[in-house]
């Protein structure tokens, strides 16, 4: 079995070919939730490859990052300039993989809530206050987009899809 940090480094750079994207996922972290929270034992690799996943996809939400970067791109990425839906997602999809490389993405720890600013450091709180006992909650920041911190929340129940929930991401 490969080490934790293995793990991580060869999906981001394997599955999605995200050399520059730091990333501070603690494994005793990773542990606590899956023991606290976690009783299917949701294979921590799935869980990252869906966040990653939502990041780069996910165009239903006015307020995922898909919206965010085709708002700000608009010019540029305009539907109508290309010929197909499709081509348009792909387009929007590969200038946030560009945004990506140069980010950093933290696993939202499970003392939150009550943790100092200090002690928080580059981390703040999910702003919906998602339960940590619902959701593996992941946060993004991308320099090239300021300030703006994106929320990646994926469900921990193995059968989500069967229960109408999706994982989603949102920007504030």
């Amino acid at each position: 079995d490969m080490p934790f940090e293995n793990r991580v480094t060869q999906i981001l750079q394997e599955d999605f070919k995200l050399e520059g994207l730091r990333w501070e996922i603690n494994p005793a972290e990773v542990q606590f939730q899956h023991d606290t929270y976690d009783p299917w034992w949701r294979n921590t690799s799935s869980v990252i490859r869906q966040a990653i996943h939502t990041y780069l996809y996910d165009y239903l939400s006015d307020q995922s990052l898909f919206y965010w970067v085709s708002q700000i791109h608009g010019d540029e990425f305009h539907p109508d300039n290309f010929s197909s839906d499709r081509e348009y997602r792909q387009a929007v999809s590969n200038q946030i993989h560009r945004y990506l490389q140069t980010g950093s993405l933290f696993l939202i720890p499970s003392k939150v809530y009550q943790m100092t600013e200090k002690e928080l450091g580059a981390i703040s709180p999910p702003p919906y206050k998602e339960k940590l006992e619902d959701y593996w909650i992941f946060q993004l920041m991308l320099p090239e987009m300021g300030d703006v911190a994106f929320y990646a929340c994926v469900p921990r129940w193995p059968s989500f899809e069967e229960v109408g929930r999706r994982p989603y991401n949102y920007g504030v």
